[in-house]
C-alpha cells in the first residue's frame, strides 16, 4: 500500500475561509492555501521551517504551536496578520524578525528565547506571551509597546534587579 498523502498537498477551494490542521503531523507548510483564507490553525505538527512559505494576503490568525520551528526571523508574515501563536516551539531569537506591523497578540511561551534586548515588535502588540523561556529582562521591551495592556511573563529566570525592577 502506498503512504498517506499529505494533508496539504490538496488543492484548496477559494472559498475556505478557516483552515484547521493541527495534529496532524504535518511538516511541509510550501502549498498553494486560499487567496482569502482567514484563519489557518496548524498546531501540533512537525513544522521546522517557514522559509519559503507564502502565506495568504488576508490572514489575520496563524497558529503554529507546539511545533519545531527554531527560526524566524527569515520569514515573510502576512501584513496584515493579528494573531500568531508560536508558543512551544524552539525559537531562540527574536532579533532581525519583520513582525506584521497590525500584529496584536503575539505569544512566544516556552521557546529557548533567552533575550528580548534587541527584538522589535510593533507598537499594534496588545498582548505579548514570553512565559516559559530564559529572559532575564523585558523591561526595555515593553516600554516600545504602547498599547500593551497584557504580559505573560511567568517562569523565566528573573535575576535580583530585573525582580525589583519589575516590581517597582
Amino acid at each position: 500500500s502506498s503512504p498517506p498523502a499529505n494533508p496539504i498537498s490538496t488543492s484548496w477551494p477559494n472559498s475556505l475561509r478557516i483552515i484547521s490542521l493541527s495534529q496532524n503531523e504535518i511538516s511541509d507548510i510550501c502549498v498553494e492555501w486560499p487567496d482569502l483564507l482567514l484563519h489557518l490553525l496548524l498546531a501540533h505538527n512537525k513544522i521546522t521551517t517557514l522559509v519559503g512559505v507564502r502565506w495568504p494576503s488576508a490572514l489575520v490568525t496563524l497558529d503554529l504551536r507546539k511545533n519545531e520551528i527554531s527560526c524566524i526571523k527569515c520569514c515573510v508574515w502576512p501584513r496584515g496578520l493579528k494573531w500568531l501563536h508560536l508558543g512551544g516551539n524552539h525559537i531562540t531569537s527574536l532579533d532581525e524578525v519583520d513582525w506584521p506591523p497590525e500584529l496584536g497578540t503575539l505569544s512566544l511561551g516556552s521557546n529557548n528565547i533567552t533575550s528580548v534586548e534587541h527584538a522589535h515588535l510593533p507598537e499594534s502588540v496588545w498582548r505579548l506571551g514570553l512565559s516559559g523561556n530564559r529572559i532575564q529582562s523585558v523591561i526595555k521591551l515593553i516600554c516600545t509597546l504602547p498599547k500593551l495592556s497584557e504580559l505573560h511573563y511567568d517562569a523565566n529566570q528573573l535575576p535580583p534587579k530585573e525582580q525589583a525592577e519589575v516590581l517597582k
